[in-house]
């Protein structure tokens, strides 16, 4: 049974994961099944050979682990303070390019290739021959307090802040 619970649930979370994202909702969802399904293979699960330990539920939770060393890190990738950070390291790549071909940091955002999403906000605070300071915020990345949560990339400092 174990095998046929992970298999279902591996189904389910690629099924749930592809066509909702990972919302909140989604692996609150998510955890209470993979629970249920901890709790019966512990409960009426097979006692391997010999008596030895409860098979179905070693099996349930090695697939509870692959499963979440997948959905974890796609999950924090896709949260808004990630993406500002990801949108300061795309923008350290654009200027050093920008440095590259004219001798100097871009002054202004706009002078560098970057991909622009209307939730990060990012603005070059000084760009010059030596260096580069940055910064980048997301609508939806906050702190404790409800203020925006703004990060800084110094190329002189040796980058993010």
């Amino acid at each position: 049974m174990g095998l046929i619970y992970s298999l279902f649930l591996g189904g389910v979370t690629a099924a749930l994961t592809y066509f909702f994202g990972y919302s909140p909702w989604v692996l609150i969802v998510l955890g209470a099944l993979w629970l249920a399904a901890l709790i019966m293979s512990f409960g009426t699960g097979h006692h391997g050979f010999g008596g030895r330990g409860n098979t179905d539920l070693m099996i349930v939770i090695a697939a509870l682990m692959i499963t979440a060393a997948i959905v974890i890190p796609k999950y924090v990738h896709q949260t808004p303070c990630h993406q500002a950070r990801e949108a300061l390291k795309s923008v350290a790549a654009a200027q050093n390019e920008y440095k590259s071909r004219h001798g100097t940091f871009a002054p202004y955002a706009h002078l560098l290739e970057i991909k622009k999403t209307p939730d990060i906000s990012v603005l070059i605070v000084m760009g010059n021959t030596e260096f580069f300071v940055a910064v980048a915020s997301h609508n939806n990345c906050k702190e404790k307090d409800g203020t925006p949560r703004v990060f800084t990339w110094d190329s002189l400092r040796g980058g993010m802040q």
